[in-house]
């Protein structure tokens, strides 16, 4: 059975997100399919962090597992950009063409 959004973000926030505060960084469920696939988002200094693939396996995949060993889930990294900051950006390229 696929966990839900509420206890996967639990897990993450209590197990992985202390790690990555220590670090200036962060992680934000963005989602979870009906296969098991979670999408989770890096911020802060993870983001461009050449570790992150170990990150992602080592400590995300891992909590996630321990905490859901029946589950069968695919943990992936997606790009997160705020929307706030998408519109402000969309609105500066717009006036530009003009």
């Amino acid at each position: 059975m696929i966990p839900n959004f509420s206890e996967v973000e639990k897990v993450l926030q209590e197990r992985v997100a202390p790690v990555l505060i220590a670090h200036q960084g962060g992680i934000r469920l963005k989602g979870i399919s009906q296969d098991g696939v979670v999408r989770v988002a890096f911020q802060g200094s993870c983001t461009n962090c050449p570790l992150l693939g170990d990150t992602l396996s080592d400590s995300v995949e891992t909590a996630l597992q321990e905490a859901f060993p029946k589950a069968h889930l695919k943990v992936v990294a997606v790009d997160d950009v705020d929307d706030a900051l998408w519109s402000l950006a969309k609105n500066i390229l717009r006036n530009k063409k003009n």
